[in-house]
Order: C-alpha cells, then structure tokens, then sequence
C-alpha cells in the first residue's frame, strides 16, 4: 500500500467519523427535544432538573478538567447541549400558555 492509498483510507475513515459524530449530536438533540417536551408538563421533575442542571454546570470545569477535557470548546459544547434541552422546555411551556397569560 503506497502513501497515497494511506492518506485516502486515513481521510475517508476520519470522514466516517465526522459523518457519525454528527448524527451522534443529531440524536442528542432530538432526545434532548422530547425529554424537554416531557419535562415541559411535570413541574416537579422541571424543577429537579433545573436544580441538577445547575449544579453540573457548576462543576463542569472540575470535572472535565479531571479527565483532560477541559478545552473551551468541549466546555462550550456541554453547556450548549443543556441550553437546548432548557430552550425546548420553554418552547413547550410557551406553547401550552394562553395568549393572555404571555404578557
């Protein structure tokens, strides 16, 4: 196998990879969706998740840094993923809400 053939089996394996950390991300989000439409209607189980929510992200940099992850991205990118499941429950709330109640 000369270098050429290397490099193209290296590339497209690195591609395979994206490709599926991609839709790994894709997945999360949409599960991240449907437990924020869940969370959305149970007021009780809204508030613990807040609460947990606060308190990961409030050790995040600990731990991440712990297990040598702790680059800015990566941190950016776990709170972004709480953001979201946080965005989809308002967005559920804000849809269940009567018209005059939004004011």
């Amino acid at each position: 196998m000369d270098e050429q053939e290397t490099g193209t089996q290296v590339s497209a394996a690195l591609l395979s990879d994206l490709e599926f950390s991609a839709g790994l991300i894709g997945g999360l989000c949409e599960a991240l969706s449907i437990i924020g439409a869940v969370l959305a209607h149970d007021e009780d189980a809204l508030a613990e998740m807040k609460r947990l929510q606060d308190l990961f992200i409030q050790t995040l940099p600990y731990r991440l840094q712990r297990q040598g992850r702790d680059s800015p991205a990566m941190l950016e990118g776990y709170r972004s993923g709480l953001r979201h499941l946080l965005e989809q429950v308002e967005r559920e709330q804000a849809a269940r809400t009567p018209p005059s109640r939004l004011q």
